[in-house]
């Protein structure tokens, strides 16, 4: 499972789209915009890459019947960030790439990653918090290990929390 330069991740016990939504929404709070600028759109991408268009009642559809969607928190008309929501048995990942972000938003964006990870904590959901600001982990399968329950070896520049 890869990851890009800067991002982070949560695995947490299963949750419900609704709660997935919670999620994404505190995410918004930032000034981030789940919508492609000057649309009513949500770009949701393939595992290729491809973009394909949804309203928010197609996305929450998505986001009940599919394994792993992938999709964009926009900042503007040119800075968004990729995000992926994937089901792994009874266990869930929330994944934000935090490239192309500026040092005020990536400091905005851990922080409300961490408050996240507390709410999942204090709903006896959350599980891992990994944040990565050096783009180690794009070089390991940390995530997959967490998964699978095997030896964890945690790189340099990787902050991983555990209430597991």
């Amino acid at each position: 499972m890869a990851f890009s330069d800067r991002s982070a991740a949560i695995l947490c016990r299963y949750i419900d789209p609704d709660y997935a939504m919670t999620m994404i929404n505190m995410y918004i709070e930032l000034g981030l915009s789940i919508n492609i600028p000057n649309t009513d759109l949500i770009s949701v991408l393939s595992h290729h890459g491809d973009q394909s268009l949804y309203s928010f009642g197609a996305f929450s559809n998505i986001l009940t019947t599919h394994k792993s969607v992938s999709f964009q928190l926009w900042w503007n008309d040119h800075d968004d960030l990729y995000v992926r929501l994937s089901k792994y048995n009874q266990m869930y990942q929330f994944y934000i790439s935090f490239d192309g972000s500026t040092t005020e938003q990536l400091t905005m964006l851990i922080e409300k990653t961490r408050s996240i990870y507390k709410k999942l904590i204090a709903d006896n959901l959350g599980l891992y918090l990994i944040i990565d600001q050096t783009g180690t982990l794009s070089e390991t399968s940390l995530i997959d290990n967490l998964l699978t329950g095997s030896e964890l070896q945690i790189p340099h520049g990787v902050i991983i929390q555990s209430c597991a």
